[in-house]
């Protein structure tokens, strides 16, 4: 894949980073589309968050790994992150589908999560045992700072907005720490 490759962009309201897995139900025609040209070229697309009338600068792009006709008639897809990228060139075709060149980021600096950083990991592995968690299929690094902050940002019920701030921390370091200030907000009575 090339570093500045053209690709087509899913607006969602969701985050989804490398080694997350996002099932999808797939029903308009302008994705339909995109569906059909990621399996004939053999490429991935963008997932995004919306930002305003456009979408967020920072995405993550994700391959098709499994799909099937759901009993509705929709397609059933699920789509695995690849990598995190930087959207630049946005245009929107006739049909409607979002299209961006992508740039992808550097690799972070992991770090094998310590003592500091055990609560975290704690609770993604609590997480992990639930059965809709499971039923992703995950294959969780524990071991891997990037990782453990990917799947809680993933997992966790915070707002798109905040989910989205999260991802956009190149540092794994910073996002944990962020991640905490996070949590102890969902956490306090109001």
């Amino acid at each position: 894949m090339s570093d500045h490759l053209r690709l087509p962009v899913f607006v969602l309201g969701v985050v989804i980073a490398p080694g997350g897995r996002l099932p999808l139900r797939v029903f308009e025609p302008r994705y339909l589309a995109m569906v059909k040209w990621c399996m004939r070229h053999g490429e991935g697309f963008i997932v995004v968050t919306p930002d305003g009338d456009g979408f967020a600068q920072r995405g993550c792009v994700c391959r098709i790994v499994d799909f099937d006709q759901l009993p509705d008639g929709c397609l059933g897809l699920t789509a695995a992150g690849d990598s995190l990228v930087e959207l630049t060139a946005p245009a929107q075709d006739e049909d409607g589908l979002w299209w961006a060149e992508q740039q992808a980021l550097p690799p972070e600096a992991d770090f094998e999560p310590g003592e500091d950083e055990a609560d975290l990991v704690n609770l993604l592995v609590s997480l992990s045992e639930h059965p809709a968690v499971q039923s992703l299929d995950l294959d969780i690094d524990f071991e891997s700072a990037s990782e453990v902050g990917w799947r809680l940002i993933e997992l966790l019920p915070f707002d798109v907005p905040v989910k989205q701030s999260l991802i956009e921390l190149h540092n794994p370091s910073l996002r944990l720490e962020a991640l905490r200030d996070a949590l102890s907000s969902l956490q306090a009575p109001t």
